[in-house]
C-alpha cells in the first residue's frame, strides 16, 4: 500500500516537495463510528499507515484526529484498527472536542466564520484521508464531506438538520469549509466503498479506486 500512496504523492511532485521535517501534520481519516475496518465504514488503517509512514520518514510530527458521528475518535480508532496504526507511527491520536474560530476573509464566500476543532488550526498542514461511500443526505461522501469531521460534536447535527431542508445550502457550506481549511493533500480510499444506505449501514462494494 505504501508504494501505491507514494505513487500518488509522486504524481503531484512527491511528498517531500509538499512537506518538510518538523511540519506538524494532522491526518484526518473518516472515523464515523466504531466498527471493524472490514465493514468499510471508516478509512482503512492501511491507508492511514501508508500515508503516515511516508510523512514520518520526512520528519513530520503526526496527529490523527476526527470528530465521529457517534462516540469519540479514540474508541472508534480502537475498533477500526487506526489506534494500532497511530501507536506504530508514534502519532498522537485525538478526538476533536474543543472548537476554535476560523475566520474567512473573502467577499465571494457566504460563510465568514466556522467553528472547527482547535487541532485543525494548530496543524501546519492537513492530510485528508477520506472514504468513498454512499450518503443518505448528500448522495456521496468523499473528500469534501470528510472535512465536515473538523466540526466538533453537537454542532454537526445542527448542520445536518439544515441539510434536510436545504441540501444546496449544506453543500455550499461544505465546499466553503474545505476552501477555508485548505488541506495540503487528499487521498480517497475507494478500494472498497459502500453503496445503498450509507454512510454507515450500506453494503460493501469492491471498487478498486485510490485517488489523490
Amino acid at each position: 500500500m505504501r508504494e501505491k500512496i507514494a505513487a500518488i504523492f509522486d504524481a503531484f511532485g512527491g511528498a517531500s516537495g509538499m512537506f518538510k521535517s518538523g511540519d506538524r501534520v494532522l491526518l484526518k481519516p473518516n472515523l464515523l463510528l466504531g466498527r471493524d475496518y472490514s465493514r468499510h465504514v471508516t478509512t482503512h488503517p492501511e491507508i492511514v499507515f501508508a500515508a503516515g509512514s511516508i510523512l514520518k520518514d520526512i520528519g513530520c510530527s503526526l496527529t490523527i484526529g476526527d470528530s465521529p458521528g457517534i462516540g469519540n475518535a479514540i474508541s472508534v480508532a480502537n475498533k477500526c484498527g487506526i489506534a494500532a496504526v497511530a501507536k506504530e507511527l508514534g502519532a498522537k491520536l485525538v478526538s476533536f472536542e474543543t472548537s476554535a474560530e476560523l475566520k474567512v476573509n473573502s467577499e465571494n464566500r457566504i460563510f465568514k466564520r466556522f467553528e472547527v476543532a482547535k487541532e485543525i488550526l494548530e496543524a501546519d498542514k492537513i492530510v485528508n484521508l477520506a472514504k468513498l461511500k454512499s450518503h443518505a443526505q448528500m448522495l456521496l461522501t468523499m473528500s469534501v464531506k470528510n472535512m465536515f469531521g473538523s466540526v466538533v460534536g453537537l454542532l454537526k447535527p445542527q448542520w445536518h438538520f439544515k441539510a434536510g431542508s436545504d441540501a444546496d445550502f449544506f453543500a455550499r457550506m461544505l465546499v466553503e469549509l474545505n476552501l477555508a481549511i485548505a488541506p495540503a493533500f487528499t487521498i480517497l480510499d475507494g478500494i472498497y466503498g459502500m453503496e445503498g444506505n450509507g454512510p454507515s449501514n450500506g453494503d460493501v462494494r469492491e471498487l478498486n479506486i485510490l485517488l489523490g
